[in-house]
């Protein structure tokens, strides 16, 4: 499949390596170097090399070694991140798999694009204004490929629109496993010609219902490390075994999924893409496990929405090998790498970022916005909307249902006690600003959805047994 419609005029998105970044990156739990800023060659000539989006879908950042994690769930993504910016507070804007994976891809939040469940589908790309990226970048003479895991994404999705090359599980198969979609995306790898690529992969592994692999369930089980995390969240202690033996499969799932992004990473140092590429691994959202009494995910607490976002940069541009300290969002991933590679997208794509450049002075001091999901049928949720509004420290939960919560990060970083009650001017001010956002956010100029609540039942059905509709 190819884009369609005409490429806008060049806009002026040129590649720069902001001074300012090393303010942003402190050092953790691996011994890492601050980077030398260096310049960007100024011509977008240079910036063709590979780039590989990686997004494991269902993966909480804390369950990761690179987050500080007292299990070793993560080998392969722990050694990647000592190469890469790891972003120690990046965000998803929604806790379910397609929303978020549209504002990946465009910079926007699920409100502007009208993705706000697993249920709509991007609309044909003549049919709307907003763009993704792949379409871009086929504008620009990638080759692209995507390779996908499960349902939510499936073409059915729109997210095929300008790849070349793409691979689902068969019709009526809800997911399938990682190695599957590795080998595909392998196979797809060893036919490259030369020409720049742009290669998505998505695995579903960690997703419910929590069964490890042969071999793999194994690997994890109770252990003091653990039942002192769960203690740290509010886990319930009534449910201790339960919600134990669930953590240990959940973490079995994430050393499979680890061990299929070695496989590809493997491909790409022995293709002679690596040291080129450009390799972003993220998640679309995380798990409750039993965390605020919540088994999967949808809602907006930490354990949702805080998700693992690496990215290695091609070596010349040493950054890799930093932290990144302030809190970023999906949404900023796009700006991020138009700027920092050069890409020379059209000015329309531009325009559409509500996103940032990260390594910029406008990325410091934002509020960042994420939303529950919506869901087209109630007795899947229940009542009510929430949104939420979150900076370095507040989050704001402003729901239309129930009780709002304001939470204070810096001493409660687990959301255990709600604060709203002591600190009323914080959730006033909070208030005032999420109300502007949702009404910008709520005007139609930039929607994607097709605008069908039209869903076939096959589709459905595949939903239903991925638990996103009872």
């Amino acid at each position: 499949m190819t884009a369609t419609g005409n490429r806008d005029e060049p806009g002026n998105a040129r590649a720069r390596i902001v001074m300012a970044l090393l303010a942003g990156l402190v050092g953790c739990d691996v011994d890492l170097e601050q980077p030398t800023p260096v310049e960007v060659p100024p011509s977008a000539s240079g910036a063709h090399r590979p780039i590989v989006v990686v997004t494991i879908d269902t993966l909480r950042a804390d369950h990761l070694g690179a987050y500080g994690y007292v299990r070793e769930t993560s080998p392969n993504l722990d050694a990647l991140a000592r190469e890469a910016v790891l972003f120690d507070q990046a965000y998803s804007t929604a806790g379910t798999t397609l929303p978020a994976h549209v504002s990946l891809f465009t910079s926007l939040y699920p409100l502007q694009t009208g993705i706000t469940s697993n249920g709509p589908a991007v609309a044909a790309s003549g049919a709307r204004v907003a763009r993704l990226l792949q379409e871009e970048l086929k504008m620009l003479g990638y080759d692209t490929g995507g390779f996908v895991s499960a349902a939510p994404v499936k073409a059915r999705s729109g997210l095929d629109a300008a790849m070349d090359v793409w691979a689902e599980p068969a019709r009526g198969v809800p997911q399938r496993p990682g190695s599957e979609t590795t080998d595909l995306a392998l196979a797809w790898l060893a036919d490259r010609d030369g020409a720049p690529f742009y290669l998505w992969v998505h695995y579903f592994d960690p997703h419910s219902p929590h069964e490890a692999p042969e071999g793999y369930g194994e690997l994890f089980a109770s252990s003091d490390g653990l039942a002192e995390f769960q203690r740290d969240r509010g886990f319930p202690a009534d449910r201790s075994p339960e919600l134990t033996a669930l953590n240990d499969a959940y973490d079995g799932e994430i050393r499979y999924a680890d061990a299929e992004l070695a496989r590809l990473i493997d491909a790409l140092r022995k293709g002679g893409w690596y040291e080129e590429a450009t390799i972003i691994v993220a998640s679309d959202h995380g798990e409750g496990l039993g965390q605020h009494g919540r088994l999967e995910h949808g809602r907006v607490y930490q354990e949702i929405l805080r998700v693992p976002l690496i990215i290695k940069f091609p070596g010349r541009f040493e950054l890799n090998g930093t932290r990144y300290a302030d809190p970023v969002s999906l949404i900023d991933v796009v700006p991020t790498l138009v700027e920092t590679l050069g890409l020379d997208v059209g000015s329309r794509f531009v325009t559409q970022f509500e996103g940032t450049n990260v390594f910029g002075s406008s990325a410091r001091g934002r509020q960042l916005y994420a939303q529950r999901t919506f869901r087209s049928r109630p007795k899947a949720w229940g009542p009510g909307k929430k949104f939420v509004l979150f900076d370095g420290r507040w989050k704001l939960h402003d729901s239309t249902h129930v009780d709002n919560e304001l939470y204070d990060l810096l001493v409660d970083p687990h959301e255990l006690t709600n604060v709203i009650e002591e600190h009323p001017e914080v959730g006033d001010r909070m208030h005032t600003k999420l109300a502007e956002l949702l009404g910008r956010f709520n005007e139609p100029g930039l929607r994607l959805n097709s605008g069908s609540d039209d869903i076939p039942d096959g589709f459905l059905d595949e939903l239903r047994a991925l638990g996103y509709i009872r």
